[in-house]
């Protein structure tokens, strides 16, 4: 299990001309996708925002990719951070610091800013739950309500339209 915090940004790049950067982070692991909202007119965002990815092989890889939100044309992208020195080992591993951004594909060159983190990862979750059920069965009050939820999303409707022609890619 992957848990990521998307804390903060700073000293991003102002990316268009007339506006202030309108951040938003794009966290990808495996087949997985999940965003921040978008934080509007700095380039000191705060997010804040928890995500956790059930992580299948010891190869896998996180990128975290910064964007600016274009609400005319394609969102800019800022740069990104990739998370590779955590994944795959079989230690549990808390992390929080700030990254460099590096430069992303179509992004500018230089004075990216930096990211700050907080990463978890929890390899071999099923040998963890069955020391934790142990661990409950010898304390008197342990909780009965503690677990994990998976949530699969099946479809969604009426979201906001972010493209000016064509249909959302969500």
């Amino acid at each position: 299990e992957l848990r990521v915090i998307v804390c903060e940004a700073r000293d991003l790049p102002k990316m268009d001309a007339l506006s202030d950067t309108d951040a938003y982070a794009q966290i990808m692991v495996e087949d997985a996708v999940a965003a921040t909202k978008t934080i509007r007119d700095t380039q000191f965002p705060v997010w804040n925002e928890d995500f956790v990815f059930d992580v299948h092989s010891s190869q896998s890889t996180c990128v975290v990719r910064l964007f600016d939100h274009d609400p005319v044309d394609t969102d800019d992208p800022i740069g990104e951070v990739p998370i590779t020195h955590l994944l795959g080992g079989d230690e549990i591993v808390t992390e929080t610091s700030w990254f460099a951004i590096q430069k992303s594909p179509g992004g500018p060159a230089s004075q990216l800013g930096e990211l700050k983190l907080d990463i978890r990862w929890r390899p071999n979750l099923d040998a963890y739950d069955k020391e934790t059920e142990t661990a409950a069965d010898e304390t008197a009050h342990a909780s009965p309500d503690t677990g994990r939820v998976l949530l699969t999303v099946i479809e969604a409707e009426g979201l906001k339209k972010r493209d000016l022609f064509g249909k959302n890619d969500v």
